[in-house]
């Protein structure tokens, strides 16, 4: 009988967790694992390097392909926790690999590149996070996941201190996916991989992969002949087509995602921490809990689901404290998943709500860029455009170095005068879109 995977686990964190000193010092970590937090989190690190390299090698022998020796020296180095040589190992590896548009190593860029950027990062959020926030964090969304669940992760923290503590939190029942990556080929083959046969979750075939491409050409003419800008650089290079820019590459993620939400949507609940949005999922979305749900059908946001989430939000707020406030990342994840359900207000109409949750962002996080952008465009478009100066002039003040805001008072006040101009009054109400026309949205 083989071992159970949560002694496995415990075997391999006291087996190798001796780069986690008791002196309170880790290899490449220094002073940052000197408290009792700092080092349960190392642990997990490690535990969870050792998970993804033998998921590593259950890749390489299912596609009967051999491990690249440098992912070998990057996981003995995280295994033994010397972080800093395996940082040193991933940044080389990084070089080569060049991201998912410009590798210049066929040899590294095979679906077992996931594995390390799950490990790399994970270390990367153990350093930078306050321990209590990042396992808060977790723990409230895997809370709403439920058993057997998909859960889109967008975030870096959303994916990968999701994934970290996945087997530290007994969810391996959970199938994790990232919306952003759906439109590499190699991701979707780790998943084919991977989550596929440990969850029974469909995932696009090459057939629908091409098919995507297509779907997504089809609609890049059609925004043409309808005078839409095209933001995205579109190339057909050797036969092979080339999407250039975030807005086009998640606009193909978002028709992958589709693809995988309608075909496993009868098996498996489906959530989403959201990052860029999909329009599409628009409709199908509902709060709950710190991140969103996908539902089968149209939601109705009912008073009942609104007081309840205002609710959740109050009494989160009131549970991170002061800590939130001495960690950033903490800050803008937490203010992150707030600003993506006040898209969801925004989408229904609910205008009041939309501000109220856009606010609570800001609270969260008073630097999040997105938060006050979302909030000044929601002033504009509900007409409010006096209020909206004063926002653009405050968030100004805060932060005068921020590019985005130069010009933005004068071109709130242009549109407020086009608006006056074209109806003798500033319009005080908004028309809810037929679509929401959100950042990078298919």
């Amino acid at each position: 009988m083989g071992m159970d995977k949560r002694l496995l686990t415990a075997v391999l964190v006291a087996g190798l967790v001796s780069g986690c000193k008791p002196s309170g010092t880790v290899q490449g970590w220094g002073s940052t694992a000197s408290d009792p937090a700092r080092q349960e989190m190392c642990a997990i690190v490690v535990a969870f390097a050792s998970n993804q390299f033998q998921k590593a090698q259950l890749v390489a022998q299912r596609l009967n392909m051999k491990m690249p020796y440098e992912f070998t020296e990057f996981y003995r180095a995280a295994m033994q926790g010397d972080m800093q040589v395996a940082s040193q190992l991933y940044a080389e590896i990084n070089l080569q690999v060049g991201g998912y548009e410009h590798s210049t190593s066929d040899r590294l860029r095979s679906p077992l590149l996931p594995t390390l950027m799950d490990t790399f990062a994970a270390r990367d959020a153990a350093d930078s996070w306050d321990p209590a926030l990042i396992k808060e964090f977790a723990r409230r969304i895997y809370a709403v996941i439920p058993s057997n669940g998909v859960y889109f992760g967008g975030t870096d923290a959303g994916r990968f201190v999701i994934t970290a503590f996945q087997h530290a939190l007994g969810r391996d029942d959970v199938a994790i996916v990232t919306q952003n990556g759906l439109a590499d080929a190699t991701y979707i083959e780790y998943l084919r991989q991977t989550v596929a046969p440990d969850h029974a979750l469909y995932i696009p075939s090459m057939a629908d992969f091409q098919h995507a491409f297509q779907v997504y050409i089809e609609d890049v003419e059609r925004r043409k002949k309808e005078g839409e800008p095209i933001e995205e650089d579109v190339k057909v290079v050797d036969g092979k087509i080339s999407i250039g820019g975030v807005s086009g590459v998640m606009r193909l993620n978002g028709i992958l995602a589709r693809m995988l939400f309608w075909n496993n949507t009868n098996s498996h609940a489906f959530c989403i921490e959201e990052s860029y949005v999909i329009a599409w999922m628009y409709p199908y979305l509902e709060p709950c809990g710190i991140i969103l749900r996908l539902q089968p059908a149209p939601v109705t946001l009912s008073p009942s689901i609104i007081a309840a989430d205002s609710k959740y939000w109050a009494d989160l707020k009131a549970t991170l404290g002061p800590a939130l406030p001495r960690c950033p990342d903490a800050q803008k994840s937490f203010s992150k998943c707030r600003c993506a359900i006040a898209g969801v207000y925004e989408y229904h109409g609910l205008f009041a709500e939309a501000e109220r949750t856009c606010r609570d962002a800001i609270e969260l996080c008073p630097s999040s860029d997105e938060a006050h952008m979302r909030l000044l465009s929601l002033l504009m478009k509900t007409g409010r455009f006096d209020d909206a100066v004063h926002q653009a002039e405050s968030y100004q003040r805060m932060d005068p170095t921020n590019e985005r805001l130069e010009g933005m008072v004068e071109a709130i006040k242009a549109a407020q005068t086009a608006a006056c101009g074209s109806t003798g009054t500033a319009a005080t109400t908004a028309v809810v879109p037929n679509r929401v026309s959100g950042r990078n949205g298919p």
